[in-house]
């Protein structure tokens, strides 16, 4: 009887979090609608900061002029969510920094790079027209296991654009960072994208 009873408590989480993945497409999707579905811009952080209102996410705002920090309105059901994105103003200069925290209802059991090669790259593959990955690497961030990941895609709206995406696991959390824009413009923004790696802080990675 307890054989079945732990049974049915594995695939009833096994479901829960099939819906959370087949949610990240629809996700993903939400980043790059228009700031209509965001919170305005508000300075909720310390000095050159922005915060999530449950503030678990603290992200330092990009110097210069022509950026916005927003909170998009995102549901996902089986996990709490969390965003926050600096990206450009100027909807031609496509280009967006990101932070995600997912809370589980349970511990993740998969690693951060069966993630990021599995689900996620799933994922991507059907948002994009073509996607063409040049580099999955295990990394080390804040002293946790993470995996990053960089890729080339087209998409119908977009274009031609590149991405590179950390993925951490710790607990009951996956956090998720990243950077993407027009791929003719990406490589010289890639100090925006390591500072954003570096200095984002969640709640949920307490220092070792």
């Amino acid at each position: 009887r307890n054989s079945l009873r732990d049974h049915a408590m594995s695939r009833s989480i096994l479901r829960r979090r099939l819906r959370l993945y087949a949610g990240f497409l629809a996700l993903a999707c939400l980043a790059m609608r228009a700031s209509a579905q965001s919170f305005p811009e508000e300075p909720n952080g310390p000095a050159g900061s922005f915060a999530s209102t449950d503030g678990s996410i603290t992200v330092v705002r990009p110097e210069g002029a022509g950026w916005e920090c927003v909170q998009p309105r995102q549901k996902q059901e089986g996990s709490v969510m969390t965003t926050v994105k600096c990206r450009r103003e100027d909807p031609a200069d496509f280009f967006v920094l990101m932070a995600k925290d997912y809370t589980l209802t349970a511990p993740e059991t998969k690693s951060a790079e069966d993630l990021a090669n599995g689900a996620y790259k799933r994922s991507y593959q059907q948002l994009y027209t073509s996607v063409k990955y040049t580099r999955g690497v295990n990394v080390k961030h804040q002293g946790r296991d993470a995996f990053d990941v960089k890729f080339d895609a087209d998409h119908d709206r977009l274009g031609r654009i590149r991405k590179v995406e950390r993925v951490i696991v710790e607990g009951s959390h996956v956090l998720v960072l990243s950077g993407e824009g027009n791929r003719a413009t990406f490589d010289g923004r890639q100090n925006l994208v390591e500072a954003w790696f570096s200095s984002t802080v969640f709640t949920s990675l307490p220092p070792l």
